[in-house]
């Protein structure tokens, strides 16, 4: 039988299988920490409070038993305002035609393909400067300042609070539901393959090509 996704935190944290999905919480909350992905602040007043949301998955393996449980923190962005929370939103996305024309010279040339996948990549976008952003707590957890860090402890208390709380995360990476998160991913990843050497293609922005020592890697 196929284990459920829970609905809420709560349904998680209290159902057959919350030891697993409370670590899972964790070790997504750490992620935000070790990246100094964002900050608690007092809320400036007349400052709009975006609201969290958690989104669950499992990771199954080949006969449907759960390998990972995955939790992911992100903002409701339809709460964003132009202008004041966002500014850039536009990513581009790889064609089509450019997967297909290098699976076919990997193909014909007997080459090796490999994948990656980067652990939570849009918390290493950047926020553009001046844009002030601030979350809310998400329900269920005790949120502290330790210094230019902060730490974090299940309560269970998952009432949700209403009105503008007086502390709030603010953020300086992006994150999963924000308008400019693909953006601000995308623009992080450039530069940092340029400054490995790193060449773009004219035709399609999401093909990069390095090469040296006589040896070529497209990406």
């Amino acid at each position: 039988r196929l284990i459920d996704i829970p609905k809420s935190c709560q349904d998680a944290f209290t159902g057959p299988y919350k030891h697993q999905w409370l670590d899972s919480f964790k070790d997504e909350l750490e992620s935000f920490r070790s990246n100094n992905a964002m900050t608690i602040e007092d809320v400036p007043p007349g400052h709009r409070v975006i609201d969290p949301v958690v989104v669950r998955d499992i990771k199954r393996k080949e006969d449907l038993t759960p390998a990972r449980f995955k939790t992911r923190l992100c903002a409701r962005g339809f709460m964003q305002i132009y202008g004041e929370h966002y500014y850039n939103t536009f990513s581009n996305t790889v064609r089509y035609e450019t997967l297909r024309q290098l699976l076919s010279v990997a193909a014909a040339l007997n080459l090796e393909l490999s994948s990656l996948d980067i652990k939570t990549a849009y918390l290493y976008g950047i926020i553009e400067p001046g844009v002030k952003l601030y979350l809310r707590f998400p329900s269920g957890w005790e949120f502290l300042e330790d210094g230019p860090s902060w730490t974090f402890k299940y309560t269970g208390d998952h009432k949700k609070t209403r009105g503008r709380p007086e502390k709030a995360f603010r953020l300086w990476k992006a994150m999963y539901g924000l308008k400019q998160g693909g953006a601000a991913w995308e623009e992080e990843l450039s530069q940092f393959l340029s400054s490995l050497g790193a060449e773009r293609s004219v035709v399609d922005p999401c093909l990069w090509r390095y090469a040296e020592s006589g040896q070529t890697i497209l990406f």
